[in-house]
């Protein structure tokens, strides 16, 4: 079986149907980057099942669909379709009648995937269960990407085992083991699950019981209380009759005299009334007479504060007047003074100047004796760094030159050391005595060896006896694993078929389940699995039934409520009737659907079907062994397709028969497997005993051949050492003239670096006492200069602070004039407000005088007015305490009379 051609619709780039074919067994996709390419390796991965988008080169299964591009809108699905070529008959069971097989999988935007199987929608355990064991899948070893060769060459020995396990058809039957294993699993926790469900059930209702008891003591309790409450009320409701009885009598009383007490409030109020209003007259007299004082009162304050206002005015006046005076005498001496200071200040000026101009000529000339001598001083100072590299140089030379000396010392006392302890070495060495061991350890050897070759022919005779009985059962194993790959085979295509028949016969319709299960029908056969045919006639049965064989098989019709059904076909077990001769329903071997084939001829081909044409009447046909399908008036094709329902069937009933024939044969061959072991353990333990007498013998020869070895490696061993020790002597001996010569010529090399030390140190403290020399002069140097141009700066500030002196005497003498100009206008102003206050204050003395006489005359008014109101006032105050004393005596008349009525 290989891959003949890949179909791609709306996948990734392949937005437009595409058929990719695949010839020959060798065929290569080539393109640009960007073309597709990898897009058909992962159409296959996701065929076969693969549910991660990590492994698309995605981040969703959305991203599978053509996502749309500038100049054609996105799909709303993919689908991909695998076509492989199934002529030789690799896919067995069902499959082996297929000559192609087609495996679809289309998703849509919603995220739903369906997988398709020859154009039957299926499981995808269905389409992995085909591939199982071949090699391809979604991660199988069969698709071979980038890293993946590194990956096997790299991989843990239970990574390995997962590709060896799948190459070897291996992983079939682990996958049906982990599904077994995984149905086990979850029907013990639902074991357990129900044991905590019940457990919990049984402590609910002990404690529920208790509640119960609970509840009907507390309806008995509630409906004593309930009792008890209504005599307490009645006792109450007679006791409460007798109190309202005294108290009526009581409220007569007190409402008589409450009615008196308030006919004497209402005459005082009356009294109250009129008191009131008189008092509010007089109120208002004493009110406008007291308004009248207080308005001639505030009239004299205010004309009494004009005058003291205008007074204080011109005392103000008066003394700024004097102040301006004294302003205009001070400025006039200020600018007297600042003139005298004008002329002492431009005489220092003109004596700095010149003082000024000497100090910048010496600074010059002492700058330019400063940068001579700081260059004599560089050029020194280089002389003396170069001196010192040199010096540091053979100094470094010199170090060398003591260290080769120092080691080639060394070197010298530890080879004479060491040559004196090989030397010692070599004297201590012997071997007469390792070969006289060697000798009589090789004799022992010899007598074991005999022993030996004895019980090994005896093991040799007892293991060509196992092997025989190893064969025996092997072959006997071959043969039950043949038997049981063949039981697994069947039970695989029985898997299958049962999944496609149940399909077929319309039991993946779940609305249809629902109903059939609430009916108590759900376990009633459908008309394919009881209707047993003719051998050869089940595709013409199948042509003329078509749906009816999805029929569910019922006892009586009449019985069933089909009002709330949805669209099914039910049919009656026991339906038989008598078929015409040469009708299809005579081609029946069960008894049941007889009717639905007794209209339908079964002829062997065309010709004899167009020759009995003419005999039909209404409703009846011709059908034919070789596919066509004849009326009175019309002739149809029938579809050559081999996906035969009742084949189908037939085929489940006889993998049936061979599962039972392959269950006895396998126990049959287990039997004789036990018995074979039987006989096989009782060789092996007398093996083992021979094994273990001969171990033990070689483990002794082993020993002792061990040791002679150790003899023999020791004499070796003593033998190569002392060859070496001479030779490392002889070469100790070569080192010790090549280490003598070496350090004679070093020592000649570290003399003369000396030497030319010594002259270069010398040159150097030269160069010192120049450069230090040279120092001081530098500094005296740099210590003029600074003080020159201390001075120099000195005698500028002097300058400038002089210049800018000047600069202020001049604004402030501009300012001292102006300033003088507005004193002398301000003090002639201030002389025309002073006459202008005098009549002013004179004629406010003469109002103020007018007004405090009248107010006077209002103060007199005011007090007679007073008087009358105090006396109105006390005769309303001795009315109000009577009122008072009769609402003390009323209000707990009243409260008294409401607590009765209460």
């Amino acid at each position: 079986m290989r891959l003949k051609s890949i179909k791609l619709a709306g996948f990734k780039s392949f937005v437009d149907a595409t058929t990719v074919p695949f010839p020959t067994n060798l065929s290569a996709i080539v393109g640009p980057n960007g073309c597709g390419k990898s897009n058909i390796i992962d159409a296959v991965r996701w065929v076969m099942g693969e549910s991660s988008a990590r492994y698309l080169r995605g981040e969703s299964m959305a991203d599978v669909i053509f996502n749309g591009s500038s100049g054609r809108k996105p799909v709303g699905q993919a689908s991909i379709e695998l076509v492989f070529d199934n002529s030789d008959g690799t896919l067995g069971g069902e499959y082996a009648r297929y000559n192609e097989i087609g495996v679809r999988r289309q998703v849509n935007r919603d995220g739903k995937s369906d997988y398709f199987l020859n154009n039957s929608r299926c499981r995808r355990k269905d389409i992995t269960d085909i591939f199982l064991g071949t090699g391809l899948g979604p991660r199988s070893y069969a698709i071979i990407e980038q890293g993946m060769i590194s990956r096997l060459i790299e991989a843990r020995p239970e990574e390995l085992r997962v590709y060896i396990e799948e190459a070897a058809g291996v992983s079939r039957y682990k996958e049906r083991r982990k599904e077994t294993e995984t149905r086990l699993n979850n029907t013990r926790d639902n074991l357990a699950r129900l044991n905590d469900i019940r457990e919990e059930l049984t402590r609910q209702l002990a404690h529920l019981q208790k509640q119960a008891d609970a509840a009907e003591k507390y309806r008995a309790l509630k409906t004593e209380e309930r009792q008890t409450k209504i005599k307490l009320a009645a006792w109450r409701w007679q006791l409460l009759q007798q109190d309202i009885e005294q108290s009526q009598q009581g409220i007569q009383e007190l409402a008589q005299q409450l009615a008196q007490d308030l006919a004497a409030q209402q005459q005082i109020e009356s009294d109250l009334l009129r008191e009131r209003e008189q008092e509010e007259q007089q109120h208002q007299t004493v009110r406008a007479a007291q308004n009248q004082v207080y308005g001639l009162v505030n009239s004299i304050n205010q004309h009494q504060q004009q005058i003291a206002h205008l007074q204080q005015r011109r005392e103000q006046l008066l003394q700024q007047q004097q102040n301006l005076l004294s302003r205009q005498q001070q400025a006039q001496q200020e600018s007297e003074q600042d003139a005298e200071e004008w002329v002492l200040l431009e005489a220092q000026l003109n004596e700095l100047k010149p003082e000024l101009e000497e100090l910048h000529a010496l600074l010059a000339e002492q700058n330019s004796q400063l940068f001579d001598t700081e260059q004599n001083l560089q050029q020194q100072q280089q002389a003396y760094e170069s001196k010192q590299q040199q010096i540091s140089k053979n100094t470094s030379q010199v170090q060398v030159w003591q260290a080769k000396v120092q080691a080639y010392e060394q070197a010298l006392l530890r080879s004479q050391e060491r040559q004196q302890r090989l030397q010692k070495e070599l004297a201590e060495f012997a071997t007469d005595d390792l070969l006289d061991e060697v000798a009589i350890q090789q004799e022992s050897l010899a007598e074991l060896d005999v022993l030996l070759q004895d019980e090994q022919a005896e093991l040799e005779q007892l293991s060509e006896k196992l092997t025989q009985a190893a064969q025996h059962s092997q072959q006997l194993q071959q043969s039950l694993h043949k038997l049981k790959s063949e039981q697994q085979k069947a039970e695989g295509q029985q898997a299958a078929l049962q999944a496609l028949q149940q399909a077929a016969v319309g039991r993946d319709n779940q609305q249809q389940i629902r109903w059939l299960q609430q009916q108590g029908l759900a376990e009633q056969p459908r008309l394919a699995e009881v209707l047993k045919v003719e051998q050869g006639f089940e595709p013409l049965v199948e042509t003329v039934l078509a749906d009816v064989l999805k029929a569910i098989v019922v006892d009586d019709i009449s019985q069933i409520d089909v009002s709330q059904s949805p669209a099914l076909v039910l049919i009656e077990r026991d339906a038989h009737q008598a078929s015409a001769p040469d009708t299809l329903a005579q081609k029946l071997i069960s008894d049941i659907a007889q009717d639905l084939l007794t209209q339908v001829y079964a002829v062997t081909d065309l010709a004899t079907a167009l020759a009995q044409r003419q005999k039909l009447v209404g409703g009846q046909s011709i059908i034919t062994q070789d596919g066509y399908c004849v009326g009175k008036t019309w002739l149809k094709v029938l579809g050559k397709g081999d996906d035969s329902v009742l084949a189908r069937q037939h085929s489940l009933e006889a993998l049936q028969q061979q599962l039972a024939r392959l269950q006895q044969d396998i126990s049959e061959a287990q039997q004789q497997q036990v018995q074979l072991n039987q006989a096989q353990q009782q060789m092996e333990q007398q093996r083992l005993q021979a094994q273990r007498q001969l171990s033990s013998h070689l483990q002794q020869r082993g020993a002792e051949q061990a040791k002679l070895a150790k003899l023999q490696a020791q004499l070796t061993q003593t033998q190569l050492q002392a060859q070496r020790l001479r030779q490392e002597l002889e070469e100790l001996a070569e080192q010790r003239e090549l280490d003598q010569e070496s350090l004679a010529e070093s020592r000649l090399q570290l003399e003369g670096h000396l030497q030319a030390l010594q002259e270069q140190q010398l040159q150097q403290e030269d160069l010192q006492q120049a450069r230090e020399s040279n120092r001081v002069l530098l500094h005296n140097a740099r210590m003029a200069v600074q003080q020159t141009q201390q001075q120099s700066h000195q005698v500028a500030l002097k300058i400038q602070s002089l210049e800018a002196r000047l600069t202020a005497l001049g604004q402030n003498k501009q300012r001292q004039k102006l300033h003088l100009t507005g004193l002398e206008q301000q003090a002639a102003q201030m002389q025309q407000d002073i006459a202008a206050l005098v009549e002013p204050i004179a004629e406010l003395g003469v109002m103020l005088e007018a007004l405090l006489a009248e107010k006077i005359i209002a103060e007199q008014t005011l007090q007679q007015m007073e008087q009358n109101l105090q006396s109105v006032t006390e005769h309303y105050r001795q009315l109000e305490q009577q009122r008072q004393h009769l609402l003390l005596t009323i209000e707990p008349l009243r409260q008294k009379l409401e607590s009765q009525r209460l």
